[in-house]
This record gives structure tokens, C-alpha cells and sequence, in this order.
């Protein structure tokens, strides 16, 4: 349950793919997992489409009781994060000036005038672009490989936009070698570091391996086309403003972060959007990171490991493909840190749209404020330890549409609100091994959804369209059968999940305790008095009483401790490598270029 915040992304046709640096503890397959929905006989209630059809992503939240503001509605159209230019990979070969890099004998090539370079050859040595910063570049790799052993390849030094073009066809390759070494007041530290906006486009091939990050802007970065192989000690990809991803096909393996923004003195950047393409991802901390908004609105994306999948402030769903390995939380939305005050929004996650798929060992998706279903498919194989759940909120959680599906281990288990317009329940299924999925029929036996989990799991969370107040369904999981009437709209249900029916659902362990509930395996008592709320408390908790994690320290409970906690005990806010790479006890180091004891920070 570790707090961390998470990414903005961005809607179109890309293809990614990005792989960390860590085993993480965690060997599932998300790409194992099989749902079908199905539309309820008579119901007019969407079940929520599997990607966005109008090039935006929203998400809309209300304020939190705490006084603090959410966001209200969120959305962010495609045409605001990419630039025609941005888009266009095209240039005038006959006017370009043609360099040849195998014929370069000093240790650095400086491009400073405004123009178009095809760069060919092979060079060892770094390419600097130092133009004013009202002029724009335009770089295109034409079958380069570039090696420096202490500094970036390409070195973005100033100008006002420099657009890195990989020319169809031909393979291009990026390396530094050794440690970074910081000279004057730069402190560059990935293979292509740019103190300006930064575009990568194409249909051409580019690989990187560094030392320290992959690809780093101060500024912008977007992405557009091309096929990116980075493999970095550190962070794959890094825009310090925001990271834009259009098209392209992207595969990192990371030693911290996947992909990363963060922007500590401007609370309205530092976030990330992706609108297409297809994204693989194997990190050694966070799969994709923004320090504010995550906007993921087209693309699939796969983060097949990862200690923490999906992490930002406001994380919105509304389209897409997004898959997600974690030894700790699957998708979370948590407060930033900042040098200029903290932030007033609440952390929300909203899903509008797409099909999201998460195996996560810490809980499923968490939410330090308020979380909103309206549409799409969600499906949730969650933790097989005590002290997580599939889904944990903070504020708010309200569902009006779409299917909703978690299974886990039964233990500190949630369920949706009473402000939810949609049919919700939270049951006990008996013990059940991983692969054996799990059916909701209504009265006449039309199945609405079905989910096959990556893992073994004894409690079940659904809602899904054709849910209704007073009517009943069937539940089947594997031989284990249990029919369920909605007495209310959010009902607990089962053996062990509440003691009957009916409650408002909503927080864990403090929100009330069950009169009669048993541990499934013992029969002993768990909890005493109260009235009952439908969810099951820890094995472990007395009198009404959440139980914190084991690792965590007076005072906490068992949701985990924000951006700077120290269970994280990975340093993420200072982004040298000395710092950043470490990981948690639990994860083993992964194999990737050897980290310099004295790299540079600055993603």
C-alpha cells in the first residue's frame, strides 16, 4: 500500500512497450486474465466501451469533506498536447545540411544554427544543439551509432524546440557507456538530455542504453512514432514538464521508473498523457509516474512488472488497453510533494472508459481521496496477503456505470458508496485457486460478466450494468454457487463478508464492525458489536480496529504512507542514481547496464 503519485497519458495510436530494471517479487501474468461482460437482458445501462471515440479523456470528481478541492471535470483533448509539426516527420532532404559522423575526429559536434541535420555514420563523442532559444532543429538519424563513456549522446543544450527524427528504415543506436560526469553547472545525465521541448518522431528504429536515465527533457517531451528500445539504470523515459505520447512502439527496461514527470515548482505540470500506440513496461519501482495528472485515453499499454503499476495525483482512464503487474499497488492516486506548497486537489482515480487488467500484491487500486466508476471494464486480481485489498479508498468511491470486478484474498476488502447508481456487492466465494473464474447470472439466468483471476482468491467485488436494487443473482465460482438479493443498492454478502446483507459499504476496519463474523478457516470471532457494514475486517483486528501492515510504524494504519513514506525506502524525489535505484527488501536487483557510483541526477 505504498503512496506514491502517479501519471498523465496521452490519447492516439501509439505502441509501447516499456520493461524495468527489477524483478519485483511478483512473476504473474496479467496478460492470463480473461473477462467477458455481457449486456443484461432488458437494461438499458451501458456495461462502458473499451476506448474513447472522441480523442479526450475525462473524469469527474466532487469535493472531499475535508475542505480540500478535487478536480471537477477533467478533460484534455488530443489536439492540445501535439502540434502539427510534432506529428510531421517530413524534411526537405535537398536543403538539409548532411553530416557524416564516422568522418568526425574531435570529441564533440556543435549544430548551432537553425535547420534540418541528417546525421549518418558512426561517432564516439556527443552531438550538442546549441541554438537560440527561439530556433528550432531538426535532427535526423539516418543509420547512427553514437557511444560517449561519461556523457549524453545527443546534448540539447538550448534552442526552442528540437524534434529528434528516425528516418524509416534504418536503425539507430545511443549509448553511454560509463559514469556520468557533471560538468559547470549542467548536470546531464541521460543519453538524449535536452534543456528544451523535445519531439521523437519517425518510422525508424532507436536503441538506448544508459548508465543513468534513457531519454530527458527539462522541458516537454513527446513522442510521436518511431520503435524505442531504452534500457537504463534509472529512469527510462523523463519530461520535467510532462511526457506526451502519441504513436510510436516503446520498450523500456527501467531501473527505477518506466516513464516519469514530476515538476516540483509547478503543481500544473509535471504530468503525463498517452493517446495511442502500445506500451510495455518492466520497472524496477514505478511503471509510469506523474507527479499531477495521468490522462491514459487510447494505446496498450503493459506494465508486465513493477513495484508500483500506475501512480499520480488524479489518475483518468477513459480508453485504451492497460495492463498491470505490481508487487505493490496496482494503480494508486496519491498527494505530490512541492516546493511551492502542497496541492488542494483531493487524489481521485476515474474511469470512464477502456479495459484495465491489474494483478497487483498491494492493493488492487487505491485512492488517498476518491475514486469514480462510470464506464469501461475493470478487472482486479488482488492481494494473497493480509493487510492489502483490491480496492482501498480514502474519500469517495461511486459507481454509475460500467463493470467493476476484484478478487483477493479475503481480508481488508471495500466496497463502493451509498452515493453509487449502480448495483454493487462484496461477497465471500469460499477458497478458490488461481484461474478459476468467477460468473454473475441475473433471475433468468443471462450471465452479465464473467473474470478469470491470475491469482487464488476468496472474496469477490462486482458491479456491473443490470445490477438493481431487489433483484437477485447468481454467483458461481469454480463448484461454489451462492445466490444474492440486492436488498440495497451496496451489499455485503457470504460467509465471513459482513454477516448478511445490506450497509452503505465504503471504508474499512473503522467504519463499523460485524456482530458474529468468523475467520473462514478457524471460526474464531473477529469482530464484536456494531452493526454490520458488509466487508470482511483483518483476521487480526479488535473491536472495530483496523491493523496496520507489518512494516508499518506507530501511529499508522494499514493504508500505507503517502509520497515520502519511509516504507518506500527508494529516495524517488532526488533523481541521481545513487539514490533513486534502490528497491524494496522484497524486490531483487535486475540485470541492466551497472550503475556509476556518482551519477548525475535531473529527470
Amino acid at each position: 500500500m505504498k503512496k506514491k503519485l502517479m501519471t498523465m497519458m496521452i490519447a492516439g495510436g501509439l505502441l509501447i512497450s516499456v520493461t524495468a530494471c527489477s524483478a519485483v517479487g511478483n512473476t504473474a501474468v496479467a496478460t492470463g486474465t480473461t473477462a467477458t461482460v455481457t449486456a443484461a437482458s432488458g437494461s438499458s445501462t451501458s456495461t462502458g466501451s473499451s476506448k474513447s471515440t472522441t480523442g479526450s479523456t475525462s473524469g469527474t470528481t466532487s469535493s472531499s469533506a475535508s475542505g480540500t478541492t478535487s478536480s471537477s471535470t477533467v478533460a484534455v483533448a488530443a489536439s492540445d498536447m501535439f502540434t502539427d509539426r510534432d506529428k510531421d516527420a517530413s524534411y526537405d532532404e535537398s536543403t538539409a545540411a548532411k553530416i557524416n559522423l564516422s568522418s568526425i575526429t574531435d570529441s564533440s559536434y556543435t549544430i548551432s544554427k537553425e535547420g534540418t541535420y541528417i546525421l549518418s555514420g558512426t561517432y564516439t563523442g556527443q552531438i550538442i544543439v546549441d541554438v537560440a532559444d527561439t530556433e528550432k532543429v531538426q535532427l535526423v538519424l539516418d543509420g547512427v551509432n553514437i557511444t560517449n563513456k561519461t556523457d549524453a549522446a545527443i546534448y540539447i543544450k538550448s534552442g526552442d524546440k528540437v524534434f529528434v527524427t528516425l528516418k524509416s528504415g534504418t536503425k539507430n543506436t545511443l549509448t553511454t557507456s560509463g559514469t556520468f560526469v557533471s560538468s559547470g553547472t549542467d548536470n546531464v545525465d541521460g543519453v538524449i538530455f535536452s534543456k528544451a521541448d523535445l519531439t521523437l518522431n519517425g518510422t525508424g528504429s532507436l536503441t538506448i542504453s544508459s548508465t543513468a536515465h534513457g531519454i530527458v527533457s527539462k522541458d516537454d517531451l513527446v513522442i510521436t512514432g518511431g520503435t524505442y528500445s531504452i534500457t537504463s539504470v534509472s529512469k527510462g523515459i523523463s519530461g520535467k514538464d510532462s511526457v506526451r505520447i502519441a504513436d510510436g512502439t516503446i520498450t523500456i527496461k527501467a531501473g527505477t521508473d518506466g516513464i516519469h514527470s514530476e515538476n516540483e515548482e509547478d503543481l500544473a505540470k509535471g504530468f503525463i498523457y498517452i493517446g495511442g500506440g502500445t506500451i510495455t513496461i518492466n520497472a524496477a519501482d514505478d511503471g509510469i509516474h506523474a507527479n499531477t495528472r495521468l490522462n491514459i485515453a487510447e494505446g496498450k499499454i503493459n506494465i508486465a512488472s513493477s513495484v508500483e503499476g500506475i501512480e499520480a495525483q488524479t489518475v483518468n482512464i477513459s480508453g485504451g488497453e492497460v495492463k498491470v503487474v505490481s508487487s505493490d499497488d496496482g494503480i494508486n492516486a496519491t498527494t505530490p510533494t512541492s516546493t511551492v506548497g502542497n496541492s488542494t486537489e483531493t487524489p481521485s482515480v476515474n474511469i470512464s472508459g477502456g479495459k484495465v487488467y491489474v494483478n497487483a500484491e498491494g492493493d488492487g487500486v487505491d485512492s488517498n481521496g476518491n475514486l469514480f466508476v462510470s464506464g469501461g471494464e475493470t478487472y482486479v486480481s488482488g492481494p494473497t496477503r493480509q493487510g492489502n485489498g483490491g480496492l482501498d479508498y480514502d474519500g469517495t468511491a461511486k459507481i454509475t456505470g460500467g463493470t467493476f470486478i476484484i478478487t483477493a484474498v479475503q481480508g481488508m476488502d471495500m466496497n463502493f458508496g451509498s452515493e453509487s447508481t449502480q448495483g454493487s456487492m462484496l461477497v465471500n466465494v469460499s477458497n478458490q485457486s488461481k484461474g478459476t473464474k468467477v460468473t454473475i447470472s441475473d433471475s433468468k439466468g443471462n450471465v452479465l460478466a464473467t473474470y478469470t483471476p491470475d491469482k487464488a482468491y476468496s472474496s469477490l467485488l462486482i458491479s456491473t450494468a443490470g445490477m438493481v436494487k431487489g433483484e437477485t443473482y447468481t454467483i458461481t465460482a469454480g463448484s461454489y454457487t451462492q445466490e444474492v438479493t440486492l436488498d440495497s443498492l451496496i451489499s455485503g454478502s457470504g460467509s465471513g463478508m459482513g454477516g448478511g446483507r445490506g450497509g452503505m459499504g465504503g471504508r474499512r476496519g473503522a467504519m463499523g464492525s460485524t456482530e458474529g463474523s468468523t475467520d473462514s478457516t478457524t471460526g474464531d470471532s473477529l469482530w464484536r458489536g456494531g452493526k454490520s457494514n458488509g466487508m470482511m475486517p483483518p483476521t487480526d483486528a479488535e473491536d472495530g480496529q483496523m491493523m496496520p501492515p507489518p512494516d508499518a510504524e506507530e501511529g499508522q494504519t494499514g493504508r500505507g504512507k503517502g509520497f515520502n513514506g519511509e516504507r518506500r525506502r527508494r529516495g524517488w524525489n532526488n533523481d541521481s542514481t545513487t539514490n533513486s535505484s534502490g528497491t524494496d527488501s522484497s524486490t531483487t536487483t535486475p540485470t541492466v547496464p551497472k550503475a556509476p557510483s556518482t551519477a548525475g541526477s535531473g529527470a
